[in-house]
């Protein structure tokens, strides 16, 4: 079998663990080359243009950002390459979540990233009623800083003496709110097919050393809590250390070869 042709979308602290894990399995995965809105040097692969990019693709992995998923996204899957995006929090955007869902031929795939429990979700939700899920997030009070944020919730964070919940409502105005650091939220919006639905609390506490998700559920299914404890990546404190390998255990399913786990 073929290694499938994989392009980068975006050449950030992400975007580097990736292409070093995808490395490590040159068997199953040809990196094409990546694409990023600035020139980098020093690369173990080439950068290129994104048209030139996508065609040389079996399938894109979008590591840059919401606004790279809103130019790019589209014209990735109108033209025959599958899409695996990070930054779910673009699918907010309620008109590109609708251009994307009528997009084709190319397929678009979800990276779950940081989050654990997708699958029992996705059955509980086929079984019948979602009466509740929420999303609790604590993390380190230096990494949650936002723009809109009042002066004294900037100050109170920067200090980082005090746990503080910073944000709470539903998952859309999460992934507004927090444009870099939404991608958990998002995916279970999507996982349960309502922006609304979801309730997002986020937190956060001097005293975590890791990154916390708890998820709450109940329904018809009964009632289920999931808790992931992730260490913080290294290069980039506000997501978590996994995220990259989430990246090449999703190109797995969607694309490698041998048995797979869903």
């Amino acid at each position: 079998m073929m290694p499938v042709r994989v392009g980068i979308l975006g050449f950030g602290a992400i975007g580097r663990s990736v292409v070093d894990s995808l490395l490590e399995h040159k068997e199953e995965f040809h990196l094409v080359g990546f694409s990023d809105v600035e020139q980098v040097d020093s690369t173990p692969i080439p950068q290129m243009p994104v048209e030139e990019m996508i065609h040389a693709s079996d399938i894109v992995v979008e590591v840059a950002s919401h606004a790279a998923v809103r130019e790019y996204a589209v014209q990735i899957i109108e033209s025959g390459t599958d899409l695996l995006i990070v930054s779910v929090g673009a699918l907010a955007d309620r008109s590109l979540e609708e251009k994307l869902l009528d997009a084709g031929p190319g397929n678009l795939i979800i990276c779950t990233g940081a989050l654990g429990g997708i699958d029992y979700i996705q059955a509980a939700k086929l079984l019948g009623r979602i009466d509740d899920i929420s999303l609790t997030s604590i993390k380190k009070p230096g990494v949650l800083s936002q723009p809109w944020m009042k002066d004294s919730m900037q100050e109170k964070l920067a200090a980082g003496d005090e746990r503080v919940v910073v944000f709470e409502g539903n998952a859309r105005e999460a992934a507004e709110a927090f444009p870099k650091s939404s991608n958990v939220s998002a995916t279970l919006a999507l996982t349960v097919g309502s922006w609304d639905t979801v309730k997002v609390r986020v937190v956060g506490d001097p005293e975590a050393k890791q990154t916390k998700h708890q998820i709450h559920l109940s329904g018809e299914v009964g009632e289920s809590t999931f808790e992931v404890n992730s260490l913080p990546s290294i290069i980039n404190p506000a997501t978590s250390s996994v995220v990259p390998y989430s990246v090449v255990k999703a190109l797995r399913t969607a694309h490698g070869s041998g048995y797979k786990i869903m």
